[in-house]
């Protein structure tokens, strides 16, 4: 079921980003944006499924199983990065840089601590102790999304 959901999901996203392509009704800045967007959403649904997947396959080294959830948190919140070709605002830009930068920052940590998720040596993916600081910045940028939309 996981699998149709993530096929149903890139292939709308694959055709808003044909209609974008062929639509008269916005400029080019705001192509530009949700281009980046069904992009960035393809990706991270393809991260997404295969972080879900690594968990099953006993095979898989340990170390491609950290680099694909590393690459899903990080990449998660980058949504919002889609406004820094809408927002006119520098004051709105720079609250995004300083998320996107804050998170990088936190995986980046992350990789070292395991303070936002780990996988143990039997590859199972956990919740580490400060993965609620990732739910924050996430939040974070959507309430700016939200207040920008």
């Amino acid at each position: 079921m996981f699998a149709a959901i993530t096929i149903l999901n890139i292939a709308l996203m694959l055709v808003m980003r044909i209609h974008v392509d062929y639509t008269n009704l916005v400029n080019a800045e705001v192509k530009k944006a949700f281009r980046f967007a069904f992009s960035l959403i393809t990706i991270e649904t393809l991260f997404d499924f295969m972080a879900v997947t690594a968990e099953r396959i006993d095979y898989l080294p340990i170390s491609l199983h950290i680099a694909i959830v590393f690459f899903e948190l990080l990449l998660a919140p980058a949504l919002i990065s889609m406004w820094l070709f809408l927002s006119p605002s520098k004051k709105l830009k720079r609250l995004i840089w300083c998320v996107l930068i804050a998170n990088a920052l936190l995986q980046l940590y992350n990789l070292f601590s395991g303070c936002v998720f780990y996988v143990d040596a039997q590859n199972q993916y956990f919740r580490g102790e400060y993965y609620c600081l990732y739910v924050l910045l996430y939040s974070i940028g959507a309430i700016l999304m939200l207040l920008e939309a």
